[in-house]
């Protein structure tokens, strides 16, 4: 079972920490962005390859590995818009 720790700013923003075994010697972050089409745009300029995107009514991710394999995940809100 993962372990999960989780704060909430007040001035918005959540920081969580997960203990995942699976994942053991890695990381990933997940980043909430205005523009998902203006970030995968920049990344796809830089030669960044977009391993994953998704798309739902509530939100869009796109997710990247860095060199040593950490993930790095941007998701834009939908439901705001």
């Amino acid at each position: 079972m993962e372990i999960l720790y989780e704060w909430d700013f007040p001035d918005g923003g959540v920081l969580q920490l997960v203990q995942d075994k699976d994942r053991a010697g890695s990381s990933s972050i997940t980043l909430l962005v205005d523009d998902i089409e203006k970030i995968k745009k920049n990344l796809i300029e830089r030669n960044i390859k977009v391993a994953q995107h998704t798309k739902s009514e509530t939100a869009k991710t796109i997710t990247i590995f860095d060199p040593e394999n950490n993930r790095i995940t941007f998701a834009q809100n939908m439901q705001s818009r």
